[in-house]
């Protein structure tokens, strides 16, 4: 006796003996007899406490014997109360099993008899099943409301579950569609036709309006309170993720502006928050490139997902702010933190599809800023396992884009290489490939090729590297309005083109004015990143330089510059790129007749790559030391 009336157990052992005691054929009336008896002490206030899971973890024991339609009803009516209880809770796994225990129990006059109690259950478990990534479920249930449906608002919660389904799988042009027939109905039809000159009257009249409201005043807007308007808000930010592989990312542009402008003619809602971001990162990476602008609009949203309470857009707020705007002008190294907070703020309130795109963008910026290799592999595996099982399958191969680099340059060669895509994704990388390209995936296909392409220069692998720059610059597909997605990975791989570009120009005396135009091009755009953010671009304009002096034979600017690249490198932190500027810094002094100087820059690349975690570098640069050493 625990206190007057109320008992427990003294262990679980002899609980399940006496359980066992009861025939097996009346254990189910047990527990049904159980349930009864403790609804029937239950008030409806407590069914919202958790005595609802106690009540159901018999009831649901007992369920066949369930026979009556309204008990039937009732009983549906409690696990619906239970699975809104465990999405609370982010519980999505529980709420699912809960609300498909409902959605079996309903009779199949339910759409007659019981409407809402129907619509209810079948909307919850979709959204569950979302999360879960039961997607076989959650089409068949999507079906069944679309059809049985009375009234086609009733039908939107399915819509947008099918709208993110679709993104998710991939299913971009179907996604696309769907979308634009549901705002059609709504009354706000997809803009377009997507042109530049529409692109261009769309951010102007955007900035025109935003204009009206300087400083924070856009806080002060009135809630947005009409239902369809509303709606058309919440379609217009799900399919955004689509236009980033569509077949004309431009559209992106022209639904951000819609979202804008309706936010600032009837009155702010959620999915104001993600325009906001979007807005930014448009201005950011966008033809204008207005800076200054996009940190405002970038900032600006965060401060309305604060004021509006809107915690469901947290991930899809940070993985936009956090990695596609505040990264050039804040340390990079600063958005690591806040994007894997974007996660896990995904991953409670549901939002799957940005808690690993925030994930995606996670591990190429920490690959990208030299965190440590063991650790980043331990992450973007888990990640990737977990994308795997929501069914997030943009995101998973994203992030094993990113795991195949590390794995590459962690291997030391004391055990046999993984294939990664083989494990992962059961396929192999020229396969996938190949299969990218057949589907017009712009983005991942440059991603891989980018991947290849540094990790060729950081292996020192330079005829390789350069090849692989041919390959992305003449793929008309990949290449196609390249300059307009300045995310991380175009950052890096036009770092990557200036080395290839002054490698090449000292090697061919035929083409040397062409690279060294490239080159020259390129450094002189890392020199104008430089003065947004030092931090960030600093020790690579610096390097970029260097290779600049070496080709012109210019020896003392050349040594002046490469020493403050690797100190730059070395003050911001980006270990891995102090490694490499310690490499062409060797290569550079075996180029001049230096062999001892030559000996200690390798040796320092050697002491940053075992900082990284970067072995497969590490036996490379020991081999070049052993050969200047023999």
């Amino acid at each position: 006796e625990i206190s007057p009336g109320k008992f427990m157990w003294a262990h679980d052992q002899v609980r399940q003996a006496a359980y066992e005691l009861i025939p097996e054929h009346m254990r189910e009336q047990f527990h049904l007899l159980i349930a009864t008896r403790l609804l029937m002490n239950t008030t409806e206030k407590e069914l919202q406490t958790d005595a609802i899971f106690a009540i159901l973890r018999h009831m649901n024991k007992g369920i066949r014997l369930v026979q009556k339609d309204e008990q039937k009803y009732e009983v549906a009516r409690l696990n619906l109360l239970a699975g809104e209880a465990c999405i609370k809770n982010s519980s999505f796994h529980s709420a699912g099993d809960y609300f498909t225990i409902g959605i079996k129990l309903l009779p199949e006059e339910c759409w007659e008899s019981e409407y809402y109690l129907a619509l209810n259950l079948y909307d919850a478990a979709q959204e569950a099943l979302f999360v879960t990534g039961d997607f076989p479920t959650l089409r068949q249930l999507n079906a069944e409301v679309i059809t049985k449906a009375t009234g086609f608002d009733d039908k939107l919660n399915s819509y947008n579950n099918l709208v993110r389904h679709l993104v998710s799988s991939e299913q971009i042009e179907e996604a696309i569609s769907t979308c634009t027939s549901v705002l059609s109905e709504l009354g706000e039809p997809m803009p377009g036709p997507v042109t530049n000159e529409a692109c261009y009257q769309a951010i102007v009249t955007t900035k025109m309006m935003l204009a009206e409201y300087p400083g924070d005043e856009v806080l002060g807007l009135q809630l947005m309170d009409d239902p369809r308007k509303l709606a058309a808000a919440e379609f217009l930010q799900c399919i955004l993720l689509a236009t980033f592989n569509s077949p004309d990312p431009r559209m992106g542009v022209l639904l951000v502006s819609k979202l804008i402008q309706m936010t600032l003619e009837h009155g702010l809602s959620e999915a104001s928050t993600f325009a906001f971001a979007m807005y930014g990162t448009m201005l950011v990476h966008g033809t204008m490139k207005d800076l200054e602008g996009g940190y405002r609009y970038g900032n600006l949203a965060i401060k309305l997902l604060n004021v509006l309470g809107a915690s469901r857009f947290k991930a899809r707020v940070f993985t936009m702010v956090f990695g596609l705007v505040n990264i050039w002008r804040d340390p990079f190294q600063a958005s690591l933190d806040s994007l894997l907070e974007g996660y896990n703020a995904g991953c409670i309130t549901g939002d799957v599809e940005y808690a690993f795109r925030s994930t995606h963008i996670y591990s190429e910026l920490a690959l990208f800023t030299g965190q440590d290799l063991a650790m980043l592999q331990e992450k973007t595996r888990s990640y990737a396992k977990r994308a795997s099982q929501c069914k997030q399958v943009g995101a998973e191969l994203s992030i094993v884009l990113y795991l195949s680099v590390v794995l590459q340059l962690t291997d030391d060669g004391s055990s046999s290489k993984e294939d990664v895509y083989q494990t992962l994704l059961n396929t192999t990388e020229d396969a996938l490939l190949q299969l990218l390209e057949s589907r017009n995936d712009r983005r991942s296909c440059f991603i891989m090729l980018n991947n290849r392409k540094i990790t060729h220069i950081f292996k020192g692998e330079m005829e390789s590297a350069v090849e692989v720059y041919k390959q992305i610059l003449n793929d008309p597909m990949i290449s196609l309005n390249l300059e307009h997605i300045q995310t991380m990975p175009y950052i890096m791989g036009a770092f990557a083109d200036g080395l290839i570009a002054f490698f090449c120009a000292r090697k061919s005396d035929e083409d040397k004015q062409k690279w060294s135009k490239t080159g020259e091009d390129i450094m002189e755009t890392f020199k104008a990143w430089e003065v947004i953010s030092d931090w960030n671009f600093g020790n690579k304009s610096l390097l970029l330089e260097a290779e600049y002096y070496f080709l012109q034979g210019k020896n003392e600017m050349a040594l002046e510059k490469y020493e403050a690249s690797i100190a730059s490198a070395k003050s911001h932190r980006f270990v891995h790129e102090m490694g490499l500027a310690n490499y062409l810094f060797g290569q550079y002094h075996l180029a001049q007749g230096r062999r001892d100087d030559a000996r200690q820059s390798f040796f320092e690349a050697k002491k940053c790559y075992i900082t990284w975690g970067a072995f497969a570098l590490v036996s490379q640069m020991e081999q070049l030391i052993s050969k200047l050493e023999a």
